[in-house]
């Protein structure tokens, strides 16, 4: 914790402040003159320490929201959340930078949801029990392929479009039925242990 303390134990010395074997608790992050006869790092970098100590904190934990949303910016993901509403939107704020899907693909995790973008079908929210189901049907990887629209909104039917099929969520019933080549079929419900995780997101970065 960059915030926190440290105790340490002295090895003793001409120039220490503490004797052999003494234990002294110390700012996790110190300067030489916490501990010895020194003015070392002199007196204009001393009086940043506790800002040092503050950037390190910052740095050190989860990300926020707002960092995250500011690694999105510039993107095709970014510019699609914002006119849905950014942080108010159905997806919610986001809970991870863009990642690499398969060929193409990028996307990101929302609080709610994701967003799947690839130059042929464009960026595209997830959310719900359609975004469960797909995933349970294997993302981008299935037999639906990639998104192509937004949720459809129909008086019983919450549809979405994908590049070979449909996903369509029923209200009264709460079930997804999935379409393909005009055949519906029912899908069961997603494993209570959730989808399968995606393939990327345990890939070794690209040096």
């Amino acid at each position: 914790d960059p915030k926190g303390t440290v105790t340490l134990s002295s090895a003793g010395g001409p120039d220490t402040n503490f004797p052999t074997d003494a234990v002294a608790t110390l700012p996790t992050i110190f300067s030489h003159r916490d501990v010895g006869a020194t003015d070392c790092p002199g007196n204009a970098a001393y009086a940043l320490l506790d800002e040092i100590r503050d950037t390190a904190a910052h740095f050190n934990g989860p990300p926020r929201p707002e960092d995250l949303a500011m690694a999105l910016q510039g993107g095709a993901i970014y510019d699609r959340w914002q006119t849905m509403g950014a942080m108010n939107s159905a997806l919610g704020a986001p809970t991870s930078p863009e990642a690499t899907g398969a060929g193409s693909t990028r996307y990101a995790t929302f609080d709610r949801g994701a967003m799947y973008w690839s130059p042929e079908t464009g960026a595209e929210p997830l959310t719900g029990a359609i975004y469960d189901a797909w995933a349970a049907l294997g993302y981008e990887r299935g037999a639906l392929g990639l998104p192509t629209s937004g949720e459809l909104q129909e008086p019983q039917w919450v549809k979405q479009n994908f590049q070979h099929g449909t996903l369509d969520f029923d209200r009264f019933s709460g079930r997804v039925s999935r379409v393909i080549d005009g055949v519906a079929e029912e899908l069961p419900p997603p494993s209570p242990s959730g989808p399968p995780v995606q393939l990327e997101r345990f890939s070794p970065p690209v040096g």
